[in-house]
């Protein structure tokens, strides 16, 4: 899940990944994993205002650490592919901690 907001504009995603996980050494692994979702976003200015939804496919890509407590530090990259409206009919990315 992922949000956005700013002045003029706000908006939310919602992502499901399937991953396959390989060890490197020790507790350390990568991973990578294909998925979609959906979101929606609002615009406003002025008198301007915008709400549309949309779909989009996503992979992923990272590596992370796992500790011997229940705790897993991870650092990846999502590319995700929109469809639906004249604003997401593109490539976006995202990273993460």
């Amino acid at each position: 899940m992922g949000w956005q907001n700013h002045k003029n504009f706000s908006g939310v995603k919602l992502a499901g990944i399937y991953q396959w996980v390989w060890n490197i050494e020790g507790d350390f692994n990568w991973y990578a994993g294909l998925g979609g979702g959906f979101g929606s976003f609002k615009w406003k200015a002025n008198d301007y205002k915008e709400t549309e939804t949309f779909v989009f496919a996503a992979g992923d890509i990272g590596i992370e650490y796992d500790f011997d407590i229940p705790l897993l530090l991870s650092l990846d990259f999502r590319p995700e592919f929109g469809f639906g409206t004249d604003h997401t009919d593109k490539f976006g990315y995202g990273v993460a901690l």
